[in-house]
């Protein structure tokens, strides 16, 4: 009797083992194909309006700021991100608030990066790439070839979008 149950102990034992599943091997949401529509409807509008480039350091000869380039130009990578703050963003750069806005980077948005389609060795052509947060591109520098965006899919808002230092 005690080996029987035993062999039940492991026999159940081992159905928990397999159907357990690893925190790691769950997969990462991804942002919502409406969600990434309404983000690039404002993107398009303020890149329209102009998302300057980086301004020269001080103390250096006055350059004007590069702009980014239209929507279309750009492959366009975007995760959903959970922020504390902006210090969560998974960015190598941080953009500098409008004057009298502040950035709000707390809650669920979803986060994007632009690569300029034929600057960067990155998938070639144009389009959107919806992926996880660690598979954001990690690009340092490029001026505005690089644009980083934060969007609140909960009030449909443009939070920020800034290129990359040069």
């Amino acid at each position: 009797m005690r080996v029987a149950a035993v062999l039940m102990g492991l026999a159940g034992a081992a159905i928990v083992t397999g159907t357990a599943t690893p925190l790691h091997d769950l997969p990462a949401p991804m942002p919502d194909a409406g969600d990434v529509r309404r983000l690039e409807a404002r993107l398009t509008v303020r890149l329209d309006e102009g998302v300057d480039g980086f301004r020269s350091l001080p103390g250096t000869p006055p350059v004007p700021p590069e702009r980014a380039r239209p929507l279309d130009q750009y492959v366009r990578h975007y995760a959903l991100v959970s922020l504390r703050s902006e210090e969560d963003l998974p960015f190598t750069t941080i953009g500098m608030p409008k004057e009298g806005q502040a950035d709000d980077f707390t809650g669920d948005r979803i986060a994007g990066v632009l690569l300029l389609s034929d600057g960067l060795q990155r998938p070639t052509g144009t389009g959107v790439v919806l992926s996880h947060r660690d598979a954001l591109p990690w690009i340092s520098h490029r001026g505005c070839e690089v644009v980083n965006v934060v969007y609140d899919p909960t009030t449909d808002r443009l939070v920020s979008a800034w290129c990359n230092v040069p």
